[in-house]
C-alpha cells in the first residue's frame, strides 16, 4: 500500500507481489496518479493530468497498461523547426526502433487529450487533442493513433500565418514514428494589384512529405510561391523592379523546402533558410529593403551563413562559433565595400557579439 505526493498531485497505489526466496516471480499491483504535474521526456514540457495504471503479470510476461489523460500541456519554448525537420528527416524515421535494450515489461498505455495540448510558440498559436497508444516493450516500444489540431487555429510559415483548416498526424505503423501528416492551411495574401485565398496542403510521411498550392482566383504554382514568399506574383515582381531571373525561378520554391538546380532540396544543402528584407545579416548601419536570399548551416561548433541580395548581387558569407550561451565570435568576407576609398573586390571582418533574450 502506497502513498505518495508527486508533481503537487497525490498518487495511490496497492496490490500484492509473489516472491520466492525473496525473488519476485509475479506482480498484481494497480496506481492512480492525480493532478500531478510530470515532465517525463526532456524533450516535451511538462504534462498535467491523471493517470490509472496496473502492472501485473509473472516476471517475464510482466504488461504494464492503463491510461493516461493529459489536462494540460503547454508549448510555449521556440522551436527551431526548420533544422529539427532536417535531423528528423536525414534519417528518414524509417528504421525501427533498436532492440539491443533490455526488455523489462510489455506495454499497452492509452494517452488521452481533448483539446488540452496548447501550442503557443513561433510555429503556432492552436490547440489540440491526442488519441495514442503506446505498445511494444521497453527493448522496442512503439506508438498508434492520432493527433488532431482543432480548426481555426494559426500556423506560421516564413513569417506569413495561415489559418488551420484541418491538421491530423496519423501514427500508422507502430515502430517506424513516421506518421502520415494531413494539414490543410489557408490565407488571404494582398498581392500589389488584387487579393488572393490560397490554400497550402501538407500530405504524406513526415519522411517525405509533398506540398500542394492553389489559390482563389487561380494562379499557376510558381506564381502562388512567388506571391507567399514575396508579396506579388511574378508578372508583379518584374513589373516592379524584381529580377526576371529570380521571379521565373519561383516554380521550384516551396515555404517549406525549395528545389536547387542540381534536384536536391534546399533543405538537403543548408539547415535554415529565409527570404527576407530589411537590415542585412552583417549589420550594415543602411535600412534595406531589397530582398534577401539568405541559408545558414551547422558544421560542428561553427554556423555558415551565406547571403544573396537580389537586386545588387551583393553576397555576404560569414562562420560564427558560439563561445558562451551568449558570446559569439565570428569572421566574414562580403562583396559589399561601404565607405572605402580602394575597391578590393571584397572586404573581411571579424565581429564579437553578445546576446540575450528577455522573456
Amino acid at each position: 500500500d502506497v502513498r505518495a505526493d508527486v508533481g503537487g498531485g497525490r498518487f495511490t497505489a496497492d496490490g500484492t507481489i509473489t516472491a520466492e526466496g525473496w525473488r519476485p516471480t509475479r506482480y498484481d499491483l494497480e496506481g492512480t496518479l492525480a493532478n500531478a504535474r510530470v515532465q517525463y521526456l526532456d524533450y516535451l514540457p511538462p504534462i498535467t493530468g491523471r493517470a490509472d495504471l496496473r502492472f501485473d503479470g509473472p516476471v517475464g510476461g510482466l504488461l504494464l497498461g492503463g491510461t493516461v489523460v493529459i489536462d494540460d500541456m503547454q508549448f510555449r519554448d521556440r522551436i527551431d523547426w526548420e533544422s529539427k525537420i532536417v535531423a528528423l528527416q536525414s534519417s528518414r524515421l524509417t528504421s525501427a526502433a533498436g532492440q539491443d535494450r533490455t526488455d523489462f515489461f510489455a506495454m499497452d498505455l492509452g494517452v488521452e487529450a481533448a483539446e488540452t495540448v496548447h501550442l503557443r510558440n513561433n510555429l503556432a498559436d492552436a490547440d489540440a487533442s491526442a488519441s495514442l497508444r503506446i505498445i511494444g516493450d521497453t527493448a522496442r516500444p512503439g506508438m498508434v493513433g492520432n493527433i488532431r489540431v482543432r480548426p481555426g487555429g494559426r500556423m506560421y510559415l516564413q513569417d506569413r500565418e495561415f489559418e488551420i483548416t484541418r491538421g491530423e498526424i496519423r501514427y500508422i505503423d507502430p515502430f517506424t514514428f513516421d506518421p502520415d501528416l494531413d494539414i490543410m492551411l489557408e490565407a488571404d495574401v494582398n498581392g500589389r494589384e488584387r487579393d488572393y485565398h490560397v490554400y497550402y496542403a501538407v500530405t504524406g510521411p513526415f519522411s517525405n512529405w509533398r506540398t500542394t498550392t492553389s489559390a482563389d482566383p487561380y494562379l499557376s504554382q510558381a506564381d502562388i510561391n512567388t506571391l507567399l514568399l514575396f508579396g506579388m506574383t511574378r508578372d508583379e515582381f518584374e513589373q516592379y523592379g524584381g529580377v526576371a531571373a529570380v521571379a521565373l525561378g519561383a516554380q521550384a520554391v516551396d515555404l517549406v523546402a525549395a528545389q536547387t538546380p542540381t534536384g536536391a532540396t534546399i533543405d538537403e544543402l543548408v539547415d535554415r533558410w529565409n527570404v527576407s528584407s530589411g537590415i542585412t545579416a552583417r549589420g550594415s548601419p543602411t535600412l534595406d529593403s531589397s530582398w534577401r536570399i539568405v541559408g545558414q548551416k551547422d558544421l560542428g561548433p561553427y554556423t555558415l551563413t551565406g547571403e544573396f541580395v537580389i537586386d545588387s548581387q551583393d553576397w555576404y558569407i560569414g562562420a560564427e562559433r558560439r563561445i558562451t550561451r551568449g558570446f559569439i565570435v565570428s569572421s566574414y568576407v562580403t562583396s559589399e565595400e561601404e565607405g572605402r576609398a580602394l575597391s578590393l573586390g571584397s572586404a573581411l571582418g571579424a565581429e564579437f557579439k553578445y546576446r540575450w533574450e528577455l522573456d
